[in-house]
């Protein structure tokens, strides 16, 4: 939800007859079918919205190129936005058997916010891939039994989750 006084990065692509609306780097719309053209900019005029839904706020940082963004582009672009401060990691132990997966949730704290980062906005290392491993969108696999941590980190702040795998 956007509330006045709060900082947020909204994304918008347009590409392959496809149109994706991201909000603080998570894709949060798109349409496949999209058969129209881009409108064309007249002058020095140029808003967001129209009528009454026109925005009333401040943008910092617009951006117009003349391709459409990657997923991986618009999370970077959002994370690189944040001035990081603290990383959290929700759930701080996790319990699954071989084979099975499990993405945790995180937050970062960036100038007294606290943000929810999708983990593919991180980077992760695991402690022991014998035990688990990550992938670079935060999804842990259970591998054999153990126990290890799995770190997550943004903009040189930690924070890790203990995954503990039982053989069946």
């Amino acid at each position: 939800v956007i509330s006045a006084g709060n900082w947020f990065h909204v994304g918008y692509t347009w590409g392959d007859g496809k149109l994706k609306i991201y909000f603080n780097g998570i894709l949060v719309a798109i349409n496949n079918n999209v058969s129209f053209i881009l409108p064309t900019i007249a002058d020095n005029i140029f808003s967001i919205g129209r009528g009454n839904s026109a925005l009333d706020g401040v943008m910092d940082e617009l951006r117009i190129s003349n391709i459409a963004r990657t997923d991986a582009e618009i999370m970077q672009s959002f994370t690189s936005g944040l001035t990081v401060s603290a990383v959290n990691m929700v759930t701080k132990t996790t319990n699954m058997f071989p084979g099975w997966t499990f993405t945790p949730k995180l937050t970062a704290t960036s100038v007294g916010t606290i943000f929810n980062v999708p983990a593919s906005g991180f980077n992760w290392t695991s402690r022991s891939n014998a035990v688990a491993t990550v992938d670079t969108k935060g999804k842990i696999t259970g591998v054999a039994g153990g126990s290890c941590y799995m770190v997550a980190s943004l903009q040189g702040f930690k924070d890790s989750i203990l995954v503990t795998v039982t053989n069946p």
